[in-house]
């Protein structure tokens, strides 16, 4: 809670638009100079303000993400979403990156479909898309071990279906250092599992930093953010809300 106040706090102090905070009605003494509005069930509330335009854009800050999603899924009628990440590196190098759900990416189709969502975006805003394809070894490791060869093949064909599509595709293999020094604007991780570990290395002991993930398969703006987020990252993830909430408009 003291983490969302402080965010608050940093998006008034940049002249960015301050949220209005949604919580269970004990937090409310801990809501010190914030808009806030108590609920028994602020996922529900939260999406309803959203589903019926008195609000723009919601971000997920501490609550449940599995309860969430829950709610995100029945609210819009998708048994599927698609959340692109926006990071940045501490060298200052942004770039959109999926899976970030544990059970997301599972399949060629899943990993495709969340290259082309990130690659789309960026070609909203005029920016012409780089897409690395991450595996798990590299292309002489092949034989080591079965799962690792699983990853490569999947990767190269992740990688040649975009191309096909006219996307500008390469399969990284294992080098996401590569990846980043050569430029690559939309990073596709190997499955959720491993994408959740580069999103928490990077961001939680890497000095990098995240403005949330966008759920991308959505008609309404909506932000997903780690429980465990610092300040800034909820910061980056409002001035991203607002930014695609244009957009959209």
């Amino acid at each position: 809670v003291e983490r969302l106040v402080a965010a608050v706090r940093l998006l008034r102090a940049e002249g960015l638009p301050e949220p209005t905070l949604i919580g269970e009605e004990k937090l409310k003494g801990h809501m010190h100079e914030v808009e806030f509005l108590p609920s028994s069930s602020p996922e529900e509330e939260a999406l309803r303000l959203l589903t019926s335009g008195e609000v723009d854009g919601v971000v997920r800050g501490t609550l449940s993400s599995s309860v969430f999603l829950k709610q995100v899924k029945a609210k819009f009628k998708v048994n599927k979403t698609f959340r692109v990440a926006l990071l940045e590196t501490a060298k200052n190098h942004q770039f959109m990156f999926a899976p970030v759900g544990v059970d997301e990416g599972g399949n060629v189709e899943e990993k495709v479909r969340l290259a082309v969502e990130a690659a789309n975006f960026l070609r909203k805003i005029g920016m012409k898309e780089k897409i690395s394809v991450l595996s798990g070894g590299r292309l002489g490791d092949v034989g080591r071990s079965q799962r690792v060869d699983a990853t490569i093949r999947e990767a190269e064909v992740v990688a040649a279906n975009l191309r096909e599509r006219g996307y500008n595709a390469e399969h990284y293999q294992i080098l996401i250092e590569n990846a980043v020094s050569e430029g690559a604007n939309v990073i596709i991780a190997p499955d959720g599992i491993s994408g959740n570990l580069i999103y928490r290395t990077l961001v939680h002991l890497g000095s990098g930093r995240s403005y949330g993930a966008l759920y991308a398969n959505m008609r309404k703006v909506i932000i997903d953010t780690s429980r465990a987020a610092p300040p800034n990252e909820y910061l980056g993830a409002v001035a991203m809300a607002a930014a695609v909430s244009v957009l959209q408009k």
